[in-house]
């Protein structure tokens, strides 16, 4: 059976279970659509995968920039460690609507939502692959899961045994270095990864960073039917912040992100397989500056420290069931616990916490052999805004051998992250008179969750014996309560002051197309594109121009002559305007459209009996890209990739 991060099959290895060959059949196996694995043309949902072959291909130094691989997704570089990351709209520098798993744990921030990607103690090659799950999926994964799921799947240890390396340097002071070793001591396979990444970040913008991060992970396969996951990273960036505000200095943070996550799976054959798991992660960010801080008008002021301080712990469980041929079912369910704790954002020293918890179960039926019924729902409590139910009913019917039709209609909700409920801040300036507020952000709390209601209809088919797949979906959603910064009036402020409220509506509607052409793991192609539309009265915030009518990905790798392989990818969207986000009101303004090339050029060699690989990397070739603001750009670089795996060593 396949789960998420785990792989337990009777009679056969690990290596053997994940051989990325398995996952490119005529129908691909995925994880993620209902906690059940699925062909894909029976899954409840459409699923985009981005294989580990295609992370190679792209050239791309970290997660963000793969996203772009997927229908409708829309990424754009906020700076150089943030990356807005997001599908049908609603795009902000935090983009907090997808939930975000690795090996089956949450990695959204409790604090401000969205993800930390260039923080995460996560190697890109470390990566298996990439599903994403384009459309709400709460039924399985809970509120976050609003707009759809990313579940990034790391290897197994025992896929990587021996030492490899990959070196990174060039243009805009990129300098990289990975390194893993692999090993097996009884029952145990291990991995040690080790890296180090920095680059000059932004054009227009000094924000130059370093991670250094370290990572474990152990697969003790206790006997046929226990295995155990252990895996714990830690990452350190110390990096520049430029507000691009001549009034605040550029300043040095240093951000750290610790996890550790323990899994026991159980095979009880017949068909019946449980999991546990408990994690924990821990982010903070701290830096020697401090702002002039006013927590209200008529109150004392303080020279307040930046700090922030996130953790989450959680603890979750799965009982997978099959009752004949025709019908299987899987039921769980978890409690989190959220801490965090900043006495800029919040005025007080005290940790604030949310509790959350959830019950799930999804049900497939096959009554016929055309037929397959997927029926799912999470029932949830979260201590901001109570109790939810998000169900999910699908249908996929077989027209043909390979050709699918999958109707969807499903409902999910977003519960308000810490900051949107309880933020207390203020951004005051030094003047000769006294400070002087310039921006402030204060919730008045009392948010509802956000709703969405969603029904698709889509179309899967395979053509030349399997090399050739169609995806094609056309989907409709009703958002409602959104919670969204309002410009409040600011008669006792000298600047700029927002509360956070939930009266914002938004229809989306839109189409979809993936086509995969593969005739080998070295020589595929992808196209990728989306169509959406938004509807929206935009009573706070411009909704309506939050997504790009037209996004574009093109994704080929082939083989140049006999010696060299090459791979190129081209990326587009018709313009959009970014919805203002804290952290000085980073987005907001239109942007053209914009279009970015990269290309690798690659010579794999042999070296003490391993594959290893020579390349040459450009990335962005056409220019700057301005895909978040006009005053800042992702540079044009170029850089040279060695590979090397030294499994003797």
């Amino acid at each position: 059976m396949l789960l998420a991060g785990v792989v337990v099959i009777s009679g056969k290895t690990h290596a053997e279970a994940l051989s990325e060959e398995a996952f490119f059949l005529k129908a691909p196996v995925v994880l993620s659509a209902s906690r059940l694995s699925q062909p894909i043309d029976e899954a409840p949902a459409a699923v985009t995968v981005v294989s580990r072959e295609m992370i190679k291909a792209s050239g791309a130094r970290n997660i963000p920039d793969l996203l772009r691989l997927v229908p409708g997704f829309v990424v754009g570089q906020a700076n150089s460690f943030r990356a807005a990351a997001s599908q049908h709209g609603l795009s902000s520098s935090m983009s907090r609507r997808m939930q975000v798993l690795v090996d089956g744990r949450s990695i959204t921030s409790p604090l401000f939502g969205g993800v930390q990607w260039y923080d995460l103690p996560l190697p890109i090659e470390d990566i298996a692959r990439i599903e994403v799950v384009r459309g709400p999926n709460a039924s399985s994964y809970g509120a976050s899961a609003f707009l759809g799921v990313i579940n990034i799947i790391t290897r197994h240890a025992a896929e990587s045994q021996g030492s490899h390396a990959v070196l990174h340097g060039g243009s805009n002071e990129v300098v990289d270095g990975y390194a893993s070793h692999s090993g097996r001591a009884g029952g145990l396979d291990w991995r040690l990864s080790l890296q180090y990444r920095q680059d000059a970040g932004m054009s227009g913008q000094q924000d130059d960073y370093q991670t250094r991060m370290a990572t474990l992970r152990g697969d003790y396969q206790l006997d046929r039917q226990n295995t155990l996951l252990l895996q714990g990273g830690i990452s350190q960036t110390p990096r520049e912040v430029d507000s691009l505000n001549p009034s605040v200095p550029v300043r040095t943070q240093q951000a750290s992100n610790y996890f550790a996550q323990l899994r026991w799976d159980h095979d009880r054959g017949d068909g019946r397989h449980f999991w546990l798991q408990a994690y924990t992660s821990r982010f903070d960010v701290g830096q020697p500056f401090s702002f002039v801080f006013t927590a209200l008008p008529g109150q004392p002021e303080d020279d307040t420290p930046f700090d922030l301080l996130a953790t989450r712990s959680d603890i979750e469980f799965e009982d997978h069931w099959r009752l004949g041929d025709r019908f299987r079912f899987v039921w769980g369910g978890g409690i989190r616990r959220d801490e965090v704790r900043s006495l800029l954002v919040f005025d007080t020293d005290e940790t604030l916490s949310t509790d959350y918890q959830r019950v799930f179960a999804n049900a497939e039926w096959h009554p016929d052999a055309r037929l397959t019924v997927n029926l799912g729902g999470i029932y949830e409590h979260f201590d901001i805004t109570g109790d939810a139910f998000s169900p999910r009913l699908a249908f996929n019917y077989r027209l043909a051998p390979n050709h699918v039709l999958r109707l969807v209609g499903a409902r999910a909700t977003r519960n308000p992250v810490i900051y949107e409920e309880m933020a207390n801040l203020t951004f005051s300036v030094d003047t000769p008179s006294g400070p002087v507020v310039n921006e402030a952000y204060v919730s008045s709390g009392g948010l509802n969750a956000e709703t969405i209601d969603s029904l698709e209809i889509g179309y899967l088919g395979h053509f030349l014996h399997g090399h050739l797949d169609l995806d094609t979906r056309l989907f409709h959603e009703q958002l409602d309560h959104l919670i969204a910064q309002t410009l409040l009036p600011a008669s006792d402020y000298n600047g700029f002051v927002y509360d956070y409220t939930d009266v914002d509506r938004a229809r989306v509607t839109g189409a979809e197309l993936q086509i995969d052409y593969r005739l080998s793991d070295r020589h595929f192609y992808r196209l990728a594109y989306g169509y959406t539309r938004i509807s929206s009265d935009d009573l706070t915030q411009p909704l309506s121009g939050s997504a790009p009518e037209h996004v574009l990905a093109l994704l080929g790798s082939f083989p140049l002559s006999r010696h060299f392989t090459g791979s190129a990818a081209y990326y587009y969207n018709s313009g959009l305007t970014y919805l203002r986000d804290f952290d000085g009101g980073l987005g907001g303004d239109p942007l053209d459209p914009s279009h970015r090339l990269d290309l690798r050029i690659g010579y794999p060699f042999r070296y003490g009996g391993s594959r290893n690989e020579l390349a040459m990397v450009v990335q962005s070739a056409l220019g700057d890209l301005h895909d978040f603001q006009e005053e800042t750009a992702v540079p044009r670089a170029v850089w040279l990739e060695l590979r090397m795996n030294l499994p003797s060593l």
